[in-house]
């Protein structure tokens, strides 16, 4: 989905940004979010040309109670997502909910 027009329309760097943001944020809804087996990730998204931005949109039925940067814990297996998107992202935030909504920016 996030293939091809994209990194024609963003650029390879760009493109893999929100690849990998993209990928941290439904790792952690899946993750984190409190999900049953039939709930839903809506992600949803868009190119401002106007802007020269990508925002992208990743929602879950639940509130998010807790979306921080956690501090750096050598050989850890989990606790990175969001240290992820803020290195890549240009901008993120969150509205906790519900349904909860983590979003990013990436400038072109």
């Amino acid at each position: 989905m996030l293939d091809g027009w994209l990194t024609a329309d963003v650029g390879e760097r760009a493109a893999n940004d929100v690849r990998l943001a993209t990928t941290e944020l439904i790792s952690n809804a899946l993750r984190h979010g409190g999900l049953g087996p039939d709930d839903l990730i809506v992600l949803s998204g868009s190119i401002d040309d106007v802007a020269d931005v990508v925002t992208i949109f990743v929602e879950q039925r639940t509130a998010i109670t807790r979306a921080t940067v956690q501090p750096m814990r050598p050989a850890t297996e989990s606790g990175m997502g969001l240290r992820i998107v803020e290195s890549v992202a240009n901008r993120w935030g969150v509205h906790q909910g519900p349904p909860g909504v983590v979003w990013f920016e990436v400038d072109r």
